[in-house]
């Protein structure tokens, strides 16, 4: 049958046509913003659902999770997820999984959950596929199976998912259910990055950095770090400021350096929040606010950064940006120090010493120095780390 225009549509779906009903509320759906009218979307999406159209019911469901159109409505959501997975439509049976193991509109069940994506995956649902992935790499509602996790991942990237691809390759980098291999990781990264994935355009460009898997390549590195960063991804935006405080892969550049770190450490990443902290402190990059280098040294700290909680305890010990608090000093100083920092665990014992000669003496410590050093820019590792699995609706 030859396509139809849209007057052709309007009246088809005036005669009850539920196909053309529905077809037309996805234009008014997907459409631009001079089409785009979710109020009318739901209107011609409700009459083709209350006619039994499955692809129908999907997508009102979705209308309903998403309030688009209509008023959020959890209940009659489940309903018409029900009514289309019975109908054995794999998005349906995917996105009633996700409410099941979220506990949105039903009460919480992972195995409940894990049988429908199971289904979803039979009907070709990538996002199941992944899901299930997801669920098996820790135990949720199924065995705890790293090897099942990169099993179900695989056919997730195989089927073009590009979240499953980037995934596939984090695992090929931890070896976990299967062999490390860098290669196949920047192969995946690759794919993945293709398709705009962030958190693989940020895991190629540690690859390319690194010359795992691939032949270092700092020029690409810096592309990939780029691309990502500009679509808010954390960890390429605390790599880019690194690079331009380090000066050299980038021309050392402070401003753009906590322009980076800035912009990381606000979506909570805790290495660019005691990177953000050292500039504070010495007035690189912006002015100096030694208050603002308190708070972040602090935002790392609690976040178990070692270098972050050493330079908390000297900002306490010294009464920079707060008053002197030689016990709170002393006891970051010792979380770092469990912690395996070494400055840490020298700063402490150089404390005792002190601490020992003054009680000997009588005489009090020698004043500090007006200023503690910033301490080393932390480094996370370029390893990799999961994403959330998406949710099917």
């Amino acid at each position: 049958m030859a396509p139809r225009n849209f007057a052709q549509l309007i009246k088809a779906a005036l005669d009850g046509e539920a196909a053309a009903q529905y077809q037309i509320s996805q234009m008014y759906y997907l459409g631009d913003e001079s089409v785009r009218n979710e109020a009318s979307a739901f209107e011609w999406c409700k009459k083709a659902a209350d006619q039994g159209l499955a692809d129908a019911q999907h997508s009102l469901a979705t209308m309903y999770v998403n309030g688009c159109g209509v008023e959020p409505d959890l209940k009659e959501a489940v309903k018409l997820f029900r009514k289309a997975a019975e109908k054995n439509h794999g998005a349906a049976l995917g996105a009633l999984g996700t409410l099941y193991r979220t506990g949105r509109g039903v009460e919480r069940n992972p195995e409940k959950a894990a049988k429908l994506y199971r289904k979803a995956a039979a009907k070709g649902s990538a996002v199941a596929m992944y899901n299930l992935g997801s669920m098996h790499s820790t135990g949720e509602g199924v065995k705890k199976s790293w090897e099942q996790a990169f099993a179900w991942i695989e056919r997730a990237a195989e089927a073009g998912l590009a979240e499953a691809q980037s995934t596939l390759g984090e695992l090929y980098c931890t070896g976990q259910g299967t062999t490390q291999d860098y290669a196949k990781a920047f192969q995946c990264f690759e794919k993945a990055a293709a398709q705009g994935e962030r958190t693989a355009q940020n895991n190629l460009g540690a690859l390319y950095m690194s010359g795992m898997g691939v032949a270092k390549d700092e020029k690409k590195a810096v592309e990939c770090f780029t691309k990502a960063a500009e679509q808010g991804e954390d960890s390429a935006q605390r790599f880019l400021g690194q690079l331009y405080e380090e000066g050299e892969v980038l021309p050392k550049d402070d401003a753009k350096a906590f322009e980076w770190y800035a912009k990381s450490a606000a979506q909570g990443n805790p290495v660019a929040q005691n990177n953000l902290a050292n500039l504070y402190l010495e007035g690189r990059g912006v002015k100096q606010d030694l208050a603002k280098a308190l708070e972040f040294y602090r935002k790392a700290a609690e976040r178990g950064i070692p270098q972050a909680q050493c330079g908390l305890a000297e900002m306490y010990i010294k009464g920079l940006g707060c008053d002197v608090d030689r016990d709170a000093g002393i006891l970051w100083l010792g979380m770092a120090a469990s912690n395996g920092y070494g400055p840490a665990a020298r700063r402490l014992e150089n404390l005792n010493r002190e601490k020992a000669g003054q009680s000997a003496s009588g005489q009090p410590d020698a004043q500090p120095d007006a200023q503690p050093s910033a301490q080393p820019s932390a480094q996370s590792d370029a390893q990799p780390q999961a994403e959330q699995a998406p949710q099917e609706s």
